[in-house]
């Protein structure tokens, strides 16, 4: 399945500095990133596949593209860039990639170990370069259960993904600069089902945000991956984060208590 680029909806009541500017400090105007770092695979196999067979060697050729990719070192790639750009908060797409034996005599799966954590790897990079950043919203958009595929020749095995939307918050600015409380997420009623020769496999999309104050101005930060493959469904999604920006229930100024820097999130 074809992903589109990251779609990002940014509310702000600051306007983000130019890409030439000086990097952020604090004292200057509102810095934010998006990276869509992708899951390394499009699901095209995925798609394509029309019966079981070709259903399992396209769960076999999906894991085996991950690994091409090499998500530790793309982690890594992407940590530096937001070093570079030095953001104070950034919205992330990342996944957990699990795999583990297949019993294709009894159709089950056993236990099953984390392959690729790229919002544990993207972390841990980041903090290896210095970096001053925590988790403000973390949010499952999908969950594919425990699936059996087939490397050719003979390998069976399972594979399970998870996928996050991901908000990170810098830790190191004054909270006379920059404050952050009231992490929340919802999903979508309306998405899009993939059809599989096992059944319809539901792709929801999911939204997150965090209320913050930069300099003494308040705004909402959200984002979300808006469904591209039915542009219905897309707008509606589209609509429902819109509505999100003009729901008053937020911390509006520093002395509303939003969240200290480094702190635990508050609940959402």
């Amino acid at each position: 399945m074809k992903r589109p680029p990251y779609s990002l909806l940014l509310f702000a009541a600051i306007l983000t500095v130019p890409a030439t500017a000086q990097l952020s400090q604090g004292n200057g105007n509102l810095r934010v990133m998006t990276y869509n770092v992708d899951e390394g695979t499009d699901y095209v196999e995925v798609q394509n596949a029309t019966t079981a067979t070709q259903f399992l060697i396209a769960v076999g050729e999906t894991i085996t593209n991950v690994r091409a990719t090499n998500p530790p070192s793309r982690m890594q790639a992407v940590a530096q860039q937001i070093m570079t750009a030095s953001p104070t908060l950034v919205l992330q797409e990342v996944d957990r990639w699990s795999s583990g034996p297949f019993n294709p005599l009894t159709g089950t799966c056993g236990a099953l170990t984390v392959e690729f954590d790229m919002l544990q790897e993207l972390t841990a990079a980041l903090a290896a370069l210095g970096g001053h950043y925590q988790v403000a919203m973390q949010a499952v958009q999908y969950n594919f259960p425990q699936t059996p595929g087939l490397i050719l020749p003979s390998t069976f095995l399972c594979v399970q993904v998870v996928d996050y939307n991901v908000i990170l918050a810098r830790t190191d600015l004054s909270t006379a600069r920059f404050q952050w409380n009231n992490p929340q997420s919802g999903q979508f009623v309306n998405i899009l089902s993939l059809l599989t020769p096992l059944g319809p496999i539901p792709l929801p999309r999911v939204w997150v945000s965090v209320d913050a104050s930069f300099n003494g101005n308040a705004f909402r930060f959200i984002g979300t991956h808006l469904e591209s493959i039915d542009a219905t469904i897309g707008e509606l999604q589209r609509r429902r984060t819109s509505r999100r920006t003009s729901e008053r229930a937020f911390a509006g100024h520093p002395s509303d208590g939003l969240q200290r820097p480094g702190g635990p999130p508050a609940a959402g």
